[in-house]
């Protein structure tokens, strides 16, 4: 309903529906070429790559994964007693099963501990390879060493002795997403063989684990989520429209929006992750948006007895502009998350920008082509002004007495919709942002029950290291090099979260030796494995990391043991002036990228919102217009975080992207509103009358767009990952929020405020 006089959108369906067989040719050739592309679509290979940003925190953990790979495959076994003789029979079976396997570097375990006995150059294991056949005095002996070496209970076996872990590391190579699933198929192959007939139970976790479940979870769920909300919104729309050939229209241009979208994606390269799954189903419902009040628009033109070309004419110019604006500003609210840091949440907000402008271009030039076919005109028997054009929609009114209503109690409503605002926003003060490794899985995947039993058992998993470096100078046997290691020791032994540090101070505890005087043991360290020495210390490199065990307790309740424990890292490094001491780990990572997470949002819909209220009031040529769009935009994005806060559910990284697509939504519904007053106002309307009209007309066009978008965002709600299907919920509630915020609180401010322009807007 907005007028383009001498635009481009007033000559733009002309030239659509001359050139149709032209576009058509163009559509299918860009079509295809974007078909072509999907086969390069992949998931995301590199892990560390998630994390990546410019911070120092990301340089440290680079340099984590250069010595650690992307971590160790962690088996979980259980049994009555791991100590028992055909227990160590089968673990030391496992273990050399595994280390058989041509996808693994290394097995580590309770079998690879040594006792600080020498023959020649080897250090004797402690406990036997055939434990059968030694006496009960001599198996007896062994368990006692065992007790005493300094990475027994830290790393390999319970307290209780009913648990014992093996560290996988797969080799170098294996890193992509391909491989490593192939790796720990038959790694999981191994256990389920050789545990089948015995006491052991295993499990598996680590984060090689963390992200091939996680990743085989989202091409699962993308690919139903993706299908379902296809269905679900076509059937609404058919339920809707009772024409096929509507639903047709009004669902196939968001479609080949997709498909653009993610022929991109697979031309430059972008990857898949859980975070942009949402996209197909995003992108669907906001194209159909538009394709419904345009297709709306056409069938009232239609049953007034309009021709067909010129009703998708006139259905272009007079709502074209609207469309672009909404289009516009949903593109504001994603691409504001560019600001964002994080490199996931930054990639999804330019992705999804992109994906609105090529949805809006599919919608706006293919439904117009698409309305002039029997699909928009149907075959009709009935003539056109008997018709009716909007199906099981012409029952909805908000005229008469619901417009008689909302005037009398117009300032009512405001003072409400202001106090609901202020309460909701002090409950949304206390919205905490959270991140944990698990936050992917179901809680009834193995690898979170595994997880799980192994922060029961030991703590946690490693994904706590510190990093220590030495100057050039120094020489990496130093004694002063022993004294920060022991120190670091101390730290972490003291810290609430961190349990039971390792490092190259543990190794050489395990080394013989007489006396305190460790690094005098530094020689022997050549008689053990280079590949096991190379994880604890980089000699050209001049660093060595320590690793701790923490638990995947979430971003929000370790934020601040981890900031104490960082803090008491550089007093370390402050009485070891020529050493540096910095604390990384994927749990210290993910922790102070979680932390910073509110910041950056509120920054980017600041600016979001600024550029809206700045578009909006020169595109109506009208600051009231402006102002009138604060409120109802603004009261889905508390009312979300207050019910976020309600419900427990912290701010992730997928809660995020709810609102600045509340905002995208809500934004788009109030410009349609207000493209309707200017639309009647334009005609010498009043602006009692304007308003009354713009209810009658375009209230019910938004209920019907709701109501496809709730089946869109409601299909989102059914996906298996946690985080993404509390990304659907709150993002219906936003739905219904920007619905009553667009039909109630929008008309009654412009019913207050008397501020309605006289001209329509220009675009």
């Amino acid at each position: 309903m907005v007028a383009g006089n001498g635009s481009l959108l007033k000559r733009l369906p002309r030239y659509v529906l001359r050139q149709r067989r032209l576009l058509v040719v163009a559509w299918l050739l860009v079509s295809i070429a974007a078909a072509t592309q999907l086969p390069k679509l992949r998931f995301e290979d590199d892990y560390y790559g998630l994390f990546r940003s410019r911070r120092d925190e990301y340089r440290n953990l680079q340099q984590l994964g250069q010595a650690a790979g992307h971590g160790d495959c962690v088996v979980v076994l259980e049994s009555p007693d791991v100590l028992a003789r055909h227990s160590l029979a089968k673990v030391r079976e496992l273990h050399t099963a595994l280390q058989d396997l041509p996808e693994v570097a290394r097995v580590a375990s309770l079998h690879s501990l040594r006792r600080p006995v020498r023959v020649g150059r080897y250090l004797l294991p402690i406990f036997p390879s055939e434990a059968s056949d030694v006496s009960d005095a001599r198996l007896d002996k062994a368990r006692q060493e065992a007790r005493a070496h300094p990475a027994f209970y830290a790393r390999f076996v319970s307290r209780d002795q009913h648990t014992t872990l093996l560290l996988v590391r797969l080799q170098e190579e294996n890193r992509s997403f391909t491989q490593t699933h192939r790796a720990l198929t038959e790694i999981e192959q191994v256990l389920d063989r050789l545990t089948r007939d015995s006491d052991l139970q295993f499990g598996l976790t680590g984060l090689p684990l963390f992200r091939v479940e996680s990743q085989l979870l989202v091409q699962r769920e993308n690919a139903k989520v993706t299908a379902l909300a296809v269905v679900l919104a076509t059937a609404v729309a058919w339920l809707l429209f009772r024409r096929i050939g509507h639903v047709v229209v009004v669902v196939l241009p968001a479609q080949v929006g997709i498909l653009w979208l993610l022929g991109c994606m697979g031309f430059f390269g972008c990857s898949l992750i859980a975070i942009n799954m949402v996209l197909p189903a995003l992108l669907l419902v906001i194209g159909v948006t538009d394709a419904v009040h345009l297709m709306f628009h056409f069938s009232r033109l239609q049953a007034a007895g309009v021709a067909p070309a010129l009703a998708a004419a006139r259905m272009v110019r007079d709502l074209g502009g609207a469309c672009f604006l909404t289009s516009l500003t949903t593109a504001i609210g994603f691409g504001s998350l560019a600001v964002c840091e994080d490199r996931m949440v930054q990639e999804f907000g330019l992705l999804a920008a992109l994906g609105v402008g090529l949805t809006f271009v599919s919608v706006i030039t293919l439904v117009p082509l698409l309305a002039v076919t029997p699909l928009g005109t149907g075959l009709r028997r009935n003539p056109p002004a008997q018709q009716p054009a909007l199906g099981f929609v012409e029952h909805w009114h908000f005229g008469g007495g619901y417009f008689r209503w909302l005037a009398r109690r117009s300032r009512s409503i405001i003072g409400i919709a202001l106090v609901a605002v202020l309460f909701l926003g002090y409950q949304a003060l206390s919205l905490v942002p959270d991140w944990t490794f698990l936050e992917s899985l179901p809680a009834v995947s193995s690898v979170h029950q595994a997880t799980r039993r192994c922060e029961q058992q030991f703590g946690g998993l490693p994904l706590l290291n510190v990093l220590v470096r030495w100057p050039a100078a120094a020489e990496p046997t130093s004694q002063e090099l022993v004294q920060v290691l022991d120190d670091v020791h101390g730290v972490l032994e003291d810290h609430a979260y961190a349990h039971s540090p390792t490092s190259l101070l543990t190794v050489l505890h395990s080394l013989p030796g007489n006396g305190d005087e460790l690094a005098s043991r530094f020689p022997q360290l050549q008689q053990l494995p280079a590949d096991a020495l190379e994880e604890v210390v980089q000699s050209p490199a001049r660093r060595t990391f320590v690793t701790a065990l923490v638990p995947d307790a979430g971003a929000a309740r370790l934020q601040a043991p981890l900031t104490q424990l960082a803090n008491r890292l550089s007093a370390v490094a402050r009485q070891h002036p020529s050493f540096q001491i910095d604390l990384t780990g994927f749990a210290f990572v993910t922790t102070n990228r979680s932390s910073s997470m509110i910041a950056e949002l509120a920054w980017s819909l600041a600016i979001a919102a600024g550029v809206i209220f700045v578009v909006i009031s020169v595109a109506y040529r009208s600051i009231a217009f402006g102002l009138c769009s604060v409120l109802p935009n603004i009261i889905p994005l508390i009312a979300v975080a207050a019910a976020m806060v309600l419900l427990k559910n912290p701010l992730r990284y997928d809660s995020v992207l709810v609102f600045s697509i509340s905002l995208g939504i809500a934004v788009d519904d109030t410009i349609h509103f207000l493209s309707g007053v200017s639309y009647w106002r334009a005609r010498g309307a009043s602006w009692q009358q304007a308003t009354q009209q713009t209810l009658e007309k375009v209230g019910p066009v938004l209920v019907t767009t709701t109501i496809i978008m709730l089946a869109g965002f409601g299909a989102v709600a059914t996906a298996g990952i946690p985080s993404i299907r509390a990304f659907g919920t709150f993002s219906s509630l936003a739905l219904l929020l920007a619905l009553a915020g667009d039909v109630l609180v929008l008309p009654a401010l412009l019913l207050a405020t008397h501020q309605i322009p006289s001209s329509p807007i220009e675009l």
